[in-house]
Parts: structure tokens; C-alpha cells; sequence
């Protein structure tokens, strides 16, 4: 086989793929999986399981996280370990 047959094979085997890419987004079969996926940025976010005692500005979740970061250690160099 000869570089020239391959690069055109390669090429129709591209173009089929992308067809079938193009085919698949654009069936009806998939109409509600992607209106749904265009109206997830315009809903408000649930609130997460667990954060009931936060603020009403939402600073008690971020509080929280802050937490959880200084306990892991972060500030420490690599391979450093705490102690203490």
C-alpha cells in the first residue's frame, strides 16, 4: 500500500467518522438531552446535601472548604510533611 491510498483512506475513514458525529448530535432522538443541557446554566444550583447551617450570603460553605484545605496540609513544600 502506497502513502497516497493510505492518506485517502484515512481521509474517507475521518469524514465517515465525522458524519456520524454530525448524524448523531443532530437526530431527534437527542432533542431533550441537549435542550435540557442548554437550560442547566439558567437554573439555580440545588443546595449541597449537609450545608444547611451556612449563611444567607453562602459564606458558611466556603468557611468550611477553607477548613478543609488548611488541614491538608497546604503551604507545605513538596515532600514536606506536617507535623505537630
Amino acid at each position: 500500500m502506497d502513502a497516497g491510498l493510505a492518506h485517502g483512506l484515512w481521509t474517507a475513514l475521518l469524514l465517515v467518522t465525522f458524519a456520524a458525529i454530525v448524524g448523531w448530535a443532530w437526530s431527534g432522538r437527542r432533542k431533550r438531552d441537549f435542550d435540557e443541557a442548554a437550560r442547566l446554566p439558567l437554573e439555580d444550583d440545588p443546595p449541597a446535601a449537609g450545608d444547611a447551617g451556612g449563611s444567607e450570603d453562602g459564606s458558611g460553605s466556603r468557611a468550611r472548604a477553607g477548613v478543609a484545605v488548611s488541614e491538608a496540609g497546604v503551604g507545605a513544600g513538596a515532600g514536606e510533611a506536617r507535623h505537630g
